[in-house]
């Protein structure tokens, strides 16, 4: 009997010392901080640089052929130009929420690629332009080109190629290349992930 009643006591006291160590740690325990979420002064970012590395420079060495007033004119002309992409037009500043909670600092910031521009222009180069061989399609008429005749011919040129661009996928390509650039040049400023909507 004095066995069981010493085990008995044994039992209440460590029962009684585990509730009182329970309501102890409840007291004493570190309380949750709470989200934390800050946050910064938009901070202007100087685009410039940016604009440049999304540039794509074009030079071309063109075949010409084409009829103006019933003379077929072919040359050979040399093209330079860019496709650019107004960067300056996206937001300058950035708000940046900074929190401890992961959640937010992973929020995602979209941005939309602008339009680009396609500038395409005959070379500044000496020989940019040259021509190989002019011919008259009337009968009687002179084959001599006159200089408002080339400069047609030169400017119907620039236009082809201009379209060529988009056919031949080389502004599309610049299009990829331009949101890839932006879209890792963002992330640095910013420190968030970002997606560049290209359409």
């Amino acid at each position: 009997m004095k066995l069981i009643s010493r085990i008995r006591n044994i039992l209440i006291t460590l029962l009684l010392l585990g509730a009182a160590g329970g309501i102890l740690y409840l007291r004493l325990r570190p309380k949750e901080k709470k989200e934390e979420i800050r946050i910064e002064e938009a901070r202007v970012v100087d685009l410039r640089p940016i604009a440049e590395l999304c540039t794509m420079e074009i030079y071309r060495e063109v075949m010409v052929e084409d009829t103006i007033n019933r003379k077929v004119i072919y040359g050979i002309q040399k093209q330079q130009g860019s496709i650019t992409f107004d960067i300056e037009s996206l937001p300058a500043s950035v708000k940046v929420a900074r929190s401890t909670a992961d959640s937010l600092a992973t929020d995602t910031l979209r941005l939309r690629l602008p339009k680009e521009t396609v500038s395409i222009l005959e070379s500044t180069d000496a020989d940019s332009w040259k021509v190989i061989d002019t011919k008259s399609l009337s009968l009687f008429g002179s084959s001599k080109m006159t200089s408002d005749e080339e400069n047609r011919a030169k400017r119907k040129a620039i236009e082809r190629t201009r379209r060529s661009l988009y056919h031949d996928g080389t502004v599309e390509r610049a299009r990829r290349e331009a949101a890839s650039t932006l879209r890792e040049m963002a992330e640095r400023l910013t420190g968030r992930p970002v997606v560049v909507e290209d359409k």
